[in-house]
């Protein structure tokens, strides 16, 4: 019920936004902030990765450790150096688990916001997007990919302004916290690029063609390539893990969610087209469609492997936080407008609908809890007993 009234919260919120006059719209913006941040901050053994961040903040030094035991090899242990960093320096300051945390929530609502003054033109409704589409996979369980996106999300900036170096800056902070974010470098060069119709079309029959008949290619690039990073250990064992463990390596196939998300990527690439016109003026848009093509290549091509699939279409799936509300301004229409918004609403629910409505498979997360709150009251923990439960549903269903 808690996460469902912070839907409601943003969807009123965004709501006034878009169709009243308002006029305090920065107290709104305020206001989300602030309690997305609270929320991801201040998370008490809740979601589904606490426990290996717990064990990892456990298992660091601190910089004094690290002095006085010569343990600096430590640090180039993970290939995520910035993230052993901020271990490092956390316990040197005396945090924990809480602080890096609330440290990685700040941070990562920062640049949210930052990047939704930049790129959207309806920031309260990119706001709701976010928390249907991101918020419960990355700011309440894998905050390092989360930020990784938010490094590249705001990165974007730099293509249009052809500053090389910064863009290269953003994305090398991105890797420090996340491995995955270095495939996305050559980005730069190519992604301001229009797409025609026709590559878009080709793209779409292709994709569907390959996941529909499950062809299978890409097992023989990703075993070449093991081949030759055999030399970097660190990246091998990665690649390795997310190519042959059964969990990581397991097959995307057609389900109720494949098939959300294929209707709602096809829906997004037809309004392109239909309101062309109207977005040729926004110098952003034309990338955030790029994203959404690349999005969709990653789901239906990229098939063969679900965790290297997963993991690479959640950085271009930021582009439906800014191409969604899009909608919204090409149409004029008053009547149409409110209820292109009452058809968003739904279709933005349905992707986390299990959080909403405390479904079992959600156990992790429902009830949230908060430290703050359990400090402050004693109130009873069960964070390890509905991460156990979590681990058991989904042993069973896989």
């Amino acid at each position: 019920m808690f996460y469902l009234i912070i839907f409601l919260i943003l969807l009123i919120f965004a709501f006034i936004e878009s169709f009243t006059q308002y006029k305090n719209k920065y107290i709104l913006y305020g206001i989300v902030f602030l309690l997305l941040t609270f929320i991801s901050g201040f998370r008490y053994e809740t979601g589904v990765d606490w426990v290996m961040y717990e064990g990892q903040m456990d298992y660091s030094y601190s910089l004094i450790e690290a002095f006085e035991r010569d343990k600096w090899d430590w640090l180039s242990l993970r290939l995520d150096v910035g993230y052993s960093i901020l271990l490092a320096l956390i316990k040197t300051f005396g945090g924990g688990v809480q602080t890096l945390f609330f440290i990685i929530a700040l941070v990562t609502q920062i640049l949210l916001y930052l990047n939704l003054r930049k790129y959207s033109s309806r920031i309260l409704l990119s706001y709701l997007i976010y928390y249907c589409f991101f918020f419960f996979v990355f700011d309440l369980s894998g905050i390092r990919q989360g930020l990784a996106i938010q490094l590249f999300f705001y990165s974007i900036r730099f293509i249009i302004n052809r500053s090389f170096l910064k863009f290269l800056i953003c994305i090398i902070f991105a890797t420090l916290f996340h491995w995955s974010a270095a495939i996305l470098f050559p980005l730069y060069f190519f992604l301001e690029r229009k797409i025609s119709v026709k590559l878009s079309v080709f793209i779409v029959v292709f994709s569907t063609l390959v996941f529909t008949f499950q062809i299978k290619w890409l097992g023989a690039i990703m075993g070449d390539f093991l081949t030759k990073i055999n030399s970097f250990t660190l990246l091998a064992k990665k690649v390795e893990a997310y190519t042959t463990n059964d969990f990581f390596a397991r097959e995307r196939s057609w389900d109720k969610m494949t098939i959300y998300a294929y209707l709602r990527i096809i829906a997004l690439i037809f309004f392109n087209y239909l309101f062309r016109e109207k977005y040729k003026d926004n110098k952003y848009y034309n990338i955030f469609y790029n994203l959404l093509i690349i999005q969709f290549l990653c789901i239906f091509t990229f098939y063969e492997f679900f965790e290297i699939s997963d993991r690479y279409k959640s950085y271009f799936l930021i582009s439906e936080v800014i191409l969604i509300p899009f909608i919204i301004i090409a149409i004029k229409e008053e009547f149409l407008k409110q209820l292109s918004f009452a058809l968003i609403a739904p279709l933005i629910f349905a992707n986390s609908y299990i959080y909403f409505l405390e479904a079992p498979t959600a156990i992790a997360y429902n009830p949230y809890q908060n430290y703050i709150i359990h400090k402050v009251f004693d109130k009873k923990n069960t964070g390890y007993k509905r991460f156990k439960k979590h681990i058991q549903i989904n042993t069973q269903e896989d």
